[in-house]
């Protein structure tokens, strides 16, 4: 099988078709996105703190095993919820 090679460049036309378009600049941040992005981080300590507390938790016999995984869904989602705040 034999590829054509062009022997030059491609002209911008030429290329637009081979190409995807560039995506926009990126924007600068906000006041607001930076202050989201503490919040969403702190939600995302909060979860863990939840989840590390279950764990800690486990070792104490008088704990029954539904309430700390009930509790171990709350931690994780809370943390879920935080990772998602954070990737906009």
């Amino acid at each position: 099988m034999h590829l054509a090679i062009p022997e030059q460049a491609p002209t911008p036309e030429y290329s637009d078709t081979l190409l995807a378009p560039m995506p926009p600049p990126p924007r600068s941040p906000q006041p607001f996105d930076k202050w989201m992005y503490y919040v969403a981080r702190g939600i995302q300590l909060v979860g863990l703190l939840i989840t590390l507390n279950v764990v800690v938790l486990f070792f104490f016999p008088e704990y029954k095993m539904g309430p700390l995984l009930q509790l171990t869904a709350v931690g994780v989602l809370t943390f879920f919820v935080g990772w998602l705040m954070q990737q906009r």
